[in-house]
Parts: C-alpha cells; structure tokens; sequence
C-alpha cells in the first residue's frame, strides 16, 4: 500500500531532544528506500524541531505548533498553514487575568521562532520554571511590556503554563471562549507543570495528518506514533495508532499496539508491527 507514517517527536522518536538514535536514523533512511512516506508533526518550533531531525538526509514532512505550518524538508516549502491573529488577546487577558500564567505569543517559522512575553505577567514561581525551562530549550523569548506593539499579527500559537488545576482551568476556557486547539500535556521538562498550546481550530495533529494524506497522490494507509494528550487527533485518524508505554491512560486506551519508550528505540518495534499488519490487510 501508499502508505503515511506520522510521528511526533519528543517521547516518540527520541527521549527529550537527546536527538535521533543511529539505529531509528538508518530505519528512517530504510522506510524511505522502501517508498514509505514519512511525516513528524510536533508542538515545538521549527528550530527545535529541526535540532533532533537534521541527522536524516532524505526528504520528508514537517508539521510544527501542532500542524499550524506543514512543511515538506529539505527544501523548507510551506505546503499549508493556519495561523491565529491578535484578536483573540483581549478574551486572553481576562482568562489569565487570575491564574498564575499569563500567555506567551510564538510567531512561528516566518518569524524566527521568536516567542514574546510579559514577563510581569507571571508569578515569581512560574516565571522561575519558565526561564529555566527557555534556556534548556534554546527557545529565543523576548520580554514585552504589553502586546500593542507587536511586529506581527498573526502567529503560529500561544502557550500558558501552570499545575494542573490552574491549566485545566485555562485550557478549558480557551477552548470554551476562542473555540481554538488547546489541549495541556505534562511537560517534559519538569513534570510538576504542564503546557497549554492554543493553535488555530483546524491546527491539530489529527488535521495535519489528514492534510498530509491529501497532499500524496494515491495515498492509501496512515501509520501514527505517539505519546502525549496532543497525539490523540493524529492517533484517532491513524488507520493503524502506535501509542508508546510512557504515554497516559489516554494515549495508551487508543493505541492499536503499545511501544517501548523512545529511550529504547521503542518506535522501531511500532513501526514494524504495523506494517506487518498493513501486509496482512493488502494480502486479504
């Protein structure tokens, strides 16, 4: 069969940005000689992003923020995009108006991947997380006094950070109030947090996949890896869902088959099981 396979990355294909095993790289390099198609689809940035995939040297899709852009690599062409604009920022103001974490604007590719804040806007506690957790990742921040003043008016997402019963808060109400994508999943960074990234209503991984599908000619089959609560739309329209044993109850209840952790090159295992089984579907 024509077959997609999209992944997400961080847990999935690698532990934390420790970058790509020699061994997922020469299984990457196979499927591709193999006339597989493959696409990775992550909530991060495309430099981030960029970091743990610049080992493969074949061509393949880039979805960042989620699916906002989609990108087809080497050649860096924006294939599709959906982005979110300024509007949304006064019904923003009054959801973080009470909660420990204000909101943080990430322009996206176009833009350098620069993420503004307010820094302010944060408690002491939470904005001690956040800088330590800026400069682990290499993300570039820079410091707003308000957002009147922006040099863009459209962006790939915003993020809000905060424990659980304050991001359950605000990811509810931003999906409630702007009807926009916000699921939360435990940052990897520190899991005592949790990350909420709102992206355009059609920027999920699920639509990603779907529109990647639609992008290849004769495309017949979906593959889909995952480990966190964002993977879950990829995962659910995935005719076969790899879910990695390190995801929640929610990954895991939908997975097809459950992966080792990237830590042990679990994906491979995945990979493998499902194109045995889309095998035995093209042989019946």
């Amino acid at each position: 069969m024509n077959t997609l396979i999209t992944l997400d990355i961080d847990g999935t294909i690698t532990d934390h940005h420790s970058g790509l095993s020699s061994e997922t790289v020469e299984f990457f390099h196979s499927l591709h000689n193999q006339g597989y198609h493959l696409a990775f689809i992550t909530g991060r940035s495309f430099d981030w992003g960029h970091q743990v995939l610049h080992a493969l040297s074949i061509p393949y899709y880039f979805a960042i923020h989620n699916g906002a852009i989609i990108m087809e690599m080497p050649t860096r062409k924006i294939l599709a995009k959906k982005y979110i604009n300024s509007s949304i920022f006064p019904v923003l103001d009054e959801i973080c108006k009470n909660e420990p974490s204000d909101y943080a604007v990430y322009g996206g590719y176009e833009a350098d991947d620069v993420c503004y804040y307010r820094p302010q806007k944060f408690d002491s506690e939470l904005l001690s997380y956040i800088e330590r957790r800026v400069a682990s990742f290499k993300e570039n921040w820079q410091p707003q006094n308000n957002y009147d003043d922006l040099p863009i008016n459209s962006f790939a997402s915003v993020k809000c950070f905060g424990k659980r019963e304050s991001a359950e808060r605000l990811s509810s109400k931003i999906a409630d109030q702007l009807h926009l994508h916000a699921p939360m999943i435990r940052d990897p960074f520190d899991n005592e947090y949790y990350v909420i990234q709102a992206t355009h209503p059609e920027a999920d991984k699920g639509e990603a996949l779907v529109t990647l599908k639609s992008l290849i000619d004769g495309c017949e089959y979906t593959i889909a890896g995952g480990d966190d609560l964002n993977d879950i739309p990829m995962l659910q329209k995935a005719d076969f869902a790899i879910a990695m044993e390190t995801g929640p109850a929610e990954v895991l209840s939908i997975g097809d088959i459950i992966a080792p952790a990237a830590s042990e090159n679990g994906i491979i295992q995945g990979i493998k099981h499902a194109i045995e089984k889309t095998m035995n579907k093209e042989v019946t």
